[in-house]
């Protein structure tokens, strides 16, 4: 299966970068439609829909593994729809807002956190 040999690839990776997209919205009543996952060399692109909405069981269990990073900006939705939907507690996961919430409140010492920021002011701020 294309799924499995995908993921076969990915294995030794140490960071990637990770995102879901739904039908919809994602959250709790959403459904996972696709999941995009971008190493340094390739991008995969999952077709959930194309799949009845079922994520394959190697998949799951990778996104379940904390040995390979997973860089993702704003997972709440991302995460909340894997769990409630599909029972995926997603581990190694880091969220660019969080971590820019942290450097608002105890690099920058600031106490206007009251907006998350969306990814383009993140990067535009970064880089």
């Amino acid at each position: 299966r294309a799924t499995d040999a995908a993921i076969k690839q990915m294995q030794n990776e140490q960071h990637v970068g990770f995102d879901c997209e739904g039908i919809v919205t994602l959250g709790r009543s959403g459904k996972v439609s696709l999941i995009q996952i971008s190493t340094q060399r390739d991008i995969y692109l999952f077709d959930i829909y194309k799949m009845n909405f079922n994520i394959p069981r190697s998949l799951s269990q990778w996104l379940s593994n904390p040995a390979c990073t997973k860089f993702i900006h704003d997972s709440r939705q991302d995460q909340d729809a894997l769990y409630h939907r599909h029972g995926i507690a997603l581990q190694g996961i880091f969220d660019t807002t969080v971590a820019d919430l942290v450097h608002r409140t105890w690099v920058a010492r600031s106490n206007r956190w009251d907006r998350l920021k969306g990814m383009e002011a993140l990067a535009y701020n970064c880089i």
